[in-house]
């Protein structure tokens, strides 16, 4: 056989062309409930797989590994090819063993190419070996009677151990602890992306530990080194950002309006159409649950924690290697921390610091007490020397123990990023809790029918008024403002009070028209609540606009005082039953949609709420029902 080069984690093997092969994985721990698939690479770019290898497990601790004598012939010869062997359990793969394969047209040697070492820290091969040519067939014999079977060939012996036992492989980084809870453990590996290859069987050979690369035909997933094999650690990608809280609104305490400057007599205004009321704004929709918060997300792989010492001396310029220090001389108050790309174990995270974001925290723990820390918030985007060192701009969020009274110079620290873009550092978001069902909207009311008028003709515009202070008439003589303090007992008609004493300004005149913008506050409607008397129901439309009646008794309703035309007028009515149906007669000049009344609601409390407007002096009022039985 030939001799190959071994490297942990591979096994080189060969075959003999035209004959049966088989191997034998004896593994030190059951293997049962894994499945396997091997196979060899004719080619490695792009890669083609001419020939599966068939497996089977007997028992549970032994896996075979074989070819039938055709599919060695059907391969041909083939010179140290690659081969390996997969294993996958709960939907992770990974690649136990790999190495190269040959298939030779000369018969091989038993017993040759023996080894024993550990593969992988829960499975250990103990034994492979090659099992011997089959020996040839006996002579046929006479007609009728078969020959001797050929004798079996002889078991391969079992070679030498190697020399020098194996090293264990390192102990894989604890999982950290949740919020300010430092690692406990040894200090897990770090990882660096090295590139990419199309598949699993394109991994190098001779990787050094931490070495990650993207495999493109397995959805983009990372492939990290631990010394023993190559594990599947997702998609390398940090979690998102948490986002930040909204910022209360501001209160401002609004201006007080100025007083509006009076406008000139206004031209005679044509008549306009009538606008129909709006509807009733329905009640609003109570707000559905809050959904339930998503399920927090697995923990990532483990490369999240990286050694240095404390430089409680130095304040600005480069750190020294596996050093980092705070521009603070009080380091829990630092406004920013310089971090040297080397860690006291001498590794070069330069890619890993440069993914640090705005947004992300991390934590400075004490090596070997996880009560003292210090915990801060990135707060803009870190400043990169490439191949140097990384500034890190910083809030602080808490601290305890040590962390609160400054780590000592020199100081054994763990840096810890507990959120961020650490490639595969970061387990996978919890997803989103499902909102809550939003409540339902409440129902509009109705909106009123639009008047019907054609526009008038403009009117001619009055002369310009003066807006004079305190007393001060204007050169026309047409109206004035005076600014008092009490309300004169025999106010003048052309003049507009202001009451500085109170908190109202009075005017009689009769008209008063601005032009461009008005800014008035709110407006206030005058309310009355007249009754039925004789039969009759009364409403004197120049003392309110608003009317509450309660409907006790038939009558016939009179629209009395009503603006002169061209004035465009509406008023509201309310009715309130008292349990009795009563007639109600109105006006012959109310015009209702289709012609037909509304049926007023009998109903006892209940209120109906209707809409009158005319604009031609009360000949014509439009009626709108505003809605009914509330």
């Amino acid at each position: 056989m030939s001799v190959f080069s071994q490297t942990p984690g591979e096994l080189d093997i060969e075959a003999v062309l035209g004959t049966d092969f088989a191997l034998s994985l004896n593994f030190a721990n059951g293997v049962s409930d894994y499945t396997f698939e091997a196979g060899i690479v004719l080619q490695e770019y792009p890669s083609e797989i001419i020939s599966p290898i068939t497996t089977s497990i007997s028992g549970t601790n032994l896996l075979n590994l074989t070819l039938s004598d055709a599919q060695t012939t059907s391969i041909g010869v083939i010179s140290n090819k690659k081969w390996y062997l997969n294993r996958e359990k709960d939907g992770v793969k990974q690649m136990v063993i790999s190495g190269r394969f040959q298939i030779s047209d000369i018969p091989i040697g038993q017993n040759d190419g023996v080894r024993q070492y550990i593969m992988i820290d829960d499975i250990t091969v103990s034994s492979l070996y090659a099992v011997g040519a089959h020996g040839a067939t006996g002579a046929t014999g006479v007609t009728g009677i078969t020959g001797a079977t050929g004798l079996t060939g002889a078991t391969g012996l079992t070679g030498a151990t190697g020399y020098g036992a194996t090293g264990v492989i390192g102990a894989t980084g604890v999982i950290g602890a949740t919020g300010a809870t430092g690692f406990t453990g040894a200090t897990g590996q770090g990882v660096r992306i090295v590139g990419s290859v199309p598949d699993i069987i394109n991994l190098p050979g001779s990787p050094n530990i931490g070495d990650v690369y993207i495999v493109t035909n397995q959805d983009g997933n990372g492939y990290a080194w631990d010394g023993s094999i190559w594990s599947d650690i997702g998609k390398i990608k940090g979690a998102d950002g948490s986002t930040g809280a909204t910022g209360a609104t501001g209160v401002g305490v609004a201006g007080a309006t100025g007083a509006t400057g009076l406008t000139g007599a206004t031209g005679i205004p044509g008549t306009a159409a009538a606008q129909g009321a709006t509807g009733t704004t329905g009640a609003t929709g109570a707000t559905g649950a809050s959904g339930a918060v998503g399920a927090t997300g697995v923990q990532g792989y483990t490369n999240a924690l990286f050694a240095y010492n404390a430089d409680s001396v130095k304040m600005s310029g480069f750190p020294v290697d596996g050093t980092l220090y705070w521009d603070n001389s009080i380091q829990k108050d630092a406004s920013q921390i310089s971090i040297s790309h080397i860690t006291s174990n001498l590794e070069d995270i330069d890619l890993l610091l440069s993914l640090l974001s705005n947004g992300n925290e991390f934590e400075i723990q004490e090596k070997t007490d996880s009560n003292s820390f210090q915990k801060f918030l990135i707060t803009s985007t870190p400043i990169t020397v490439s191949n140097s060192y990384i500034e890190v701009p910083v809030y602080p969020l808490s601290s305890g123990g040590n962390g609160d009274s400054n780590f000592a110079n020199g100081t054994e620290l763990s840096l810890i990023i507990t959120r961020g873009g650490m490639a595969g550092a970061t387990g996978a978001t919890g997803a989103t809790g499902v909102a809550g069902i939003d409540g339902v909207d409440g129902v509009d009311g109705a909106t009123g029918a639009t008047g019907v008028g054609a526009t008038g003709a403009t009117g001619l515009t009055g002369a310009t008024g003066v807006l004079p202070y305190n007393a001060v008439e204007n050169v026309n003589g047409a109206a004035r403002i005076e600014i008092v303090s009490t309300m004169p007992t025999s106010p003048d008609a052309n003049t507009l009070y202001i009451v500085t004493g109170g908190t109202t300004a009075e005017a009689t005149f009769n008209a008063l028209r601005v032009i461009g913008e008005a800014i008035f506050g709110i407006p206030v409607e005058t309310k009355s609540s007249p009754t039925i008397i004789g039969g009759q129901l009364e409403l004197d439309l120049s003392i309110a606009t608003l009317f509450t009646v309660t409907i006790n008794a038939n009558s016939t309703v009179i629209f009395s005082n009503p603006p002169t035309s061209p004035k465009v007028f509406s008023f509201t009515l309310q009715t309130i039953g008292n349990g009795t149906a009563y007639t109600t007669t109105w006006p012959t000049s109310v015009r209702w949609s289709n012609g037909i009344a509304p049926t007023i609601t009998s109903t006892n409390a209940q209120i109906d709420t209707f809409t009158f407007v005319t604009h031609n002096g009360g000949l014509d009022w439009f009626g709108f029902i505003s809605g009914q039985n509330f």
